[in-house]
């Protein structure tokens, strides 16, 4: 299968619980991840690795170059790039792939993707859940001039037929609508893919593939006598969706599908591989450089390792007194610092034999 995440340097954790959700929920399958970007960091890869089996995951990284970004017709300085990436994602990818599942940041899977990856489009363009009700939309069709049975989609999780999005060119398009409609938007690229290819939509169950806490709710309000609790959702849901300001790695968030995003992290944390602190002092001697050889060795054999500096802790005027004081430590063949070492080892060797 093959799955396409957006990312910028905030979200590198949430990247990372999802990714380990999909390995959970579906541990018979293969995935290729394509991560588009623009400012992750070799430290930031590593990070999206952990603890993920790297034989059932093959992840690429895409970085998308910043003049490439400025082109884009719909950028604009409120929102951050990465959110109009999936809409050009046709132009990034390969072009051997056929189709792809867009999954937001926020999103964890806690069931087999399967059957929603395998959806046939019929000559559709996405796959994607609504959780926009009738009176809403009517505002909708108002402010974005669309029609009564063209739905309004959360793009969070959208399956994209690559194939036929080929065969347009939506960057000229996209241009073409932004220049008499920019000012209509809220939520611009969702807007966008709404308005420019309603008719090209095929909807799936939000209660399935995109459940929120605000979709639960509302179902449950409007279906008294057949309300989903927690094991319906276990037992049918395949994708929670954390979308809003409503974020479960939040203290203030409120509801109850912040429980599935805990058990994740928790999974991660019981099953999480060696790791090695590594702590150096940067006064001379080489000591950083040694401790940097010491953590590529490390990550060579696969185990994850931090490396800080122990004077980046402090500020920089402690910083430049320690310096100062080791420097002048080392005058007239090391004296001070010979007795200094001595006393600190002397010390050390004490504490072993008293404790």
């Amino acid at each position: 299968m093959n799955i396409l995440v957006t990312i910028n340097k905030k979200y590198i954790k949430q990247i990372n619980i999802l990714l380990n959700s999909i390995q959970y929920s579906n541990a018979k399958e293969h995935f290729d991840i394509y991560v588009l970007h623009r400012d992750l960091e070799q430290s930031d890869l590593k990070a999206i690795n952990t603890n993920l089996n790297l034989e059932q995951f093959h992840i690429h990284f895409i970085k998308i170059a910043e003049n490439e970004i400025n082109q884009f017709p719909v950028y604009e300085k409120r929102y951050p790039a990465e959110i109009y990436f999936r809409m050009f994602a046709s132009k990034y990818l390969p072009q051997d792939l056929e189709r792809i599942l867009y999954l937001d940041a926020d999103t964890v899977v806690i069931n087999p993707l399967k059957e929603l990856y395998e959806t046939k489009f019929d000559g559709k363009y996405y796959v994607a859940a609504t959780h926009v009700k009738k009176a809403l939309h009517k505002l909708n069709e108002i402010r974005l001039n669309i029609k009564e049975d063209e739905p309004y989609i959360n793009t969070g999780v959208l399956l994209m037929n690559l194939n036929d999005l080929r065969t347009i060119d939506i960057e000229k398009e996209v241009a073409e609508f932004m220049e008499n409609n920019d000012k209509k938007l809220l939520l611009p690229d969702q807007d966008i893919i709404v308005s420019m290819y309603g008719d090209k939509i095929k909807l799936v169950d939000s209660l399935k593939y995109n459940l929120g806490e605000r979709t639960l709710n509302a179902y449950n309000i409007n279906h008294p006598q057949n309300s989903i609790g927690l094991k319906w959702i276990c037992r049918n849901t395949v994708i929670i969706h954390y979308f809003g300001r409503n974020k479960p790695w939040n203290k203030q968030y409120r509801g109850k599908l912040d429980c599935f995003y805990h058990k994740i992290e928790k999974m991660i944390r019981k099953n999480a591989k060696e790791k090695v602190l590594i702590l150096s002092c940067g006064t001379g001697g080489g000591h950083n450089s040694a401790a940097k050889a010491i953590q590529e060795n490390l990550l060579d054999k696969g185990i994850e390792t931090d490396f800080i500096e122990y004077l980046d802790i402090v500020n920089q005027r402690v910083r430049n007194r320690v310096n100062k004081l080791y420097i002048h430590s080392t005058k007239e063949n090391g004296k001070v610092f010979k007795v200094v070492y001595k006393l600190i080892l002397s010390q050390h060797i004490y504490l072993l034999h008293n404790p």
